[in-house]
């Protein structure tokens, strides 16, 4: 039932546009008529169909039985120990003119 409704709008609404039309060739002012009430109803379908998006996400995110807390162990970020974190790091080599690697201007000491 809900899809006749959608489709006599729809046809209704392409209708009085071609009829808008034939009407503008004859009266020039009804063009410009027409072409507010269009960008006015494409502006007015933007904002509905925004405000219903959010209103359906408020309301999931308020459903307590859609909002579920994760599981410990899964998904939750673990400890990363690598360089830098736990253990120096020496700098990258500056390359000389030459091409070849120089060394470090500040070596850390322990490291390699």
């Amino acid at each position: 039932m809900k899809r006749h409704r959608e489709y006599r709008v729809l046809m209704s609404s392409i209708v009085a546009v071609c009829a808008a039309a034939a009407v503008s060739s004859v009266v020039p002012a009804v063009e410009h008529i027409v072409g507010a009430a269009l960008l006015a109803a494409g502006l007015g379908w933007l904002v509905l169909t925004t405000v219903r998006r959010e209103r359906r996400i408020r309301a999931r995110l308020a459903d307590p039985r859609t909002h579920r807390a994760p599981r410990s162990g899964v998904g939750a970020p673990r400890s990363r120990m690598g360089p830098g974190e736990h253990t120096p790091v020496s700098p990258a080599p500056i390359p000389s003119q030459d091409g070849t690697p120089a060394a470090s201007a500040t070596p850390i000491e322990g490291a390699q």
